[in-house]
């Protein structure tokens, strides 16, 4: 299974239109044009990172599925 890294997972946000708004205590904020935000956490547990994913409908590049 892939592992993101903070900078990996930042860049999947990005091509998906979000871009970063804030900080907020140790979680970071993302937006985008239409106002909806995404919470990410400082640890980057993947269970969480595919959660957000999938709740978010996140486009994810093929360098970035699974690898088995």
């Amino acid at each position: 299974m892939f592992q993101y890294s903070k900078r990996e997972f930042d860049r999947v946000l990005r091509q998906n239109g979000f871009y970063y708004a804030r900080n907020s205590g140790s979680h970071s904020i993302y937006e985008n044009d239409r106002g909806k935000h995404i919470s990410v956490p400082p640890s980057m547990n993947m269970c969480v990172i595919r959660r957000l994913i999938r709740e978010n409908n996140l486009i994810v590049p093929k360098k970035y599925g699974n690898k088995q």
